[in-house]
């Protein structure tokens, strides 16, 4: 119904039963997220949940952005087309060639064909740091990066509303 009167669609996208950020969590991320965006969804509740939406991490909220891009570019699907494909290329380089000089290899080395967001790693095994490099690791400098640069849209009497209001209340449950 959404889609017929093109309403935005959203669902839980992420969440996880586990505390810890491990192999399971991102399992349980990614399979609450991609039926979501297979089904058309865009709008995407629980970013950065863990624990049964008991917890929640900064560094969490950046690696299930990054899950919700990499979701997208697989609802985006493969260009399949005369020039993607380029058989004669194909042909002239033969079986065991080599495509890395191939003019069309060069010319989409960064077309958004390969996946690459920020936490996520790219160079595995060839890491000079394996351990320091975590996909945790690489997402909490991101998150400091973001933090240390952002500026907000909010007026700055409306902030100050708010962090007034904010105070009153934590001093009355104290």
């Amino acid at each position: 119904m959404a889609r017929y009167y093109r309403l935005p669609i959203e669902g839980e996208a992420v969440g996880s039963l586990v505390g810890r950020y491990d192999p399971q969590h991102g399992i349980e991320n990614t399979l609450l997220m991609l039926p979501v965006v297979l089904g058309g969804g865009g709008m995407f509740n629980g970013l950065g949940s863990c624990d049964n939406a008991c917890g929640l991490s900064p560094e969490m909220i950046v690696i299930h952005s990054e899950l919700a891009e990499l979701m997208e570019r697989l609802r985006r699907g493969i260009e399949v087309s005369d020039r993607k494909l380029d058989t004669d290329a194909i042909i002239q380089a033969g079986p065991g060639g080599c495509f890395l000089e191939d003019p069309l290899t060069i010319d989409m080395l960064r077309s958004g064909e390969f996946f690459t967001a920020g936490s996520f790693d790219r160079l595995g095994e060839r890491s000079p740091n394996r351990v320091e490099d975590s996909m945790l690791a690489r997402a909490h400098e991101r998150m400091e990066r973001l933090l240390a640069t952002h500026t907000s849209n909010v007026p700055e009497k409306i902030q100050e509303e708010i962090h007034r209001w904010a105070t009153r209340t934590c001093e009355k449950t104290g």
